[in-house]
């Protein structure tokens, strides 16, 4: 059976970079890398660099010479480092995937990685990288070997979703079926969702207006945002344009993340 490595980054007096609200990008970090290692239990041996918050050195250097240690130590035949991506202008958002070059199994395994990604988080598409000698875990690791960055937790909008457990759990699985997709092996099925309360929906509202004619333009904007399904709903004297409405919270928040992100910075939940 394939052994990976799972490496969350950063990890105790190291938080990583840090969100507009406070987000710690070591906790979304090892939240998802948890739930990554117990998808691919299954179908692959996992070994961890950390399971918990703590730092594997007392420098930046020396963490990172425990990480690569650790892999090799454990003989893992793919390593696989976790993070959420940084910028000083909260624009810039999306998911990117890092190989240190280009060519054979690295490569190969970042592609599987980032298009899962995509398809379930909806992102930006940041495409594949090559880190070069840059990242030093993908520089120094000997099997093959890449770093995902999950989204931007400097992009407001984008930390509002990475602090959410559903989206944490959405790319992970992701995560874990780009790995399986790239082995030729099956994820088992996931487990359902618990029953909702009867016939309670969660709506993701972005906009109410008194003027038909305003709430058509909202609409064209949404769809050309790549909200097809959303409509409009009227309600007294007023037409309200909602982008989707669902039977478990979770889901709900996860769409009003990305009704955000896409620029409908008044968009709200109702129920």
């Amino acid at each position: 059976m394939v052994k990976i490595c799972i490496d969350p980054g950063h990890g105790g007096a190291d938080p990583g970079a840090v969100g507009p609200t406070g987000l710690k990008e070591k906790d979304v970090n090892l939240a998802v890398a948890k739930q990554v290692a117990e998808l691919l239990k299954p179908i692959c041996t996992v070994v961890m660099t950390r399971t918990s918050d703590i730092r594997l050195g007392n420098t930046q250097q020396a963490d990172l010479q425990a990480r690569v240690a650790i892999a090799e130590k454990e003989k893992a035949d793919r390593f696989l480092s976790i993070h959420c991506n940084s910028f000083s202008d909260r624009n810039v958002r999306g998911i990117e995937t890092f190989a240190y070059g280009p060519g054979g199994n690295g490569e190969k395994l970042a592609r599987a990685i980032q298009a899962e990604l995509i398809r379930a988080a909806g992102l930006i598409d940041r495409k594949v990288k090559f880190s070069g000698s840059s990242v030093y875990v993908l520089k120094y690791t000997s099997m093959s070997a890449v770093l995902t960055e999950v989204g931007f937790i400097s992009n407001p909008a984008e930390e509002k979703l990475l602090k959410t457990s559903a989206f944490q759990a959405k790319v992970a699985r992701a995560i874990a079926q780009g790995v399986a997709n790239h082995l030729g092996k099956k994820l088992p099925e996931p487990k359902p969702a618990p029953a909702p309360a009867p016939g309670k929906l969660y709506r993701v509202q972005i906009g109410a207006y008194a003027v038909r004619a305003n709430a058509d333009a909202q609409l064209a904007r949404a769809k050309k945002a790549g909200f097809n399904d959303a409509f409009i709903a009227t309600a007294g004297k007023l037409y309200r344009v909602q982008v989707g409405a669902y039977a478990v919270k979770a889901n709900a928040e996860t769409q009003l993340a990305k009704a955000k992100t896409a620029g409908f910075s008044d968009a709200f939940m109702v129920s």
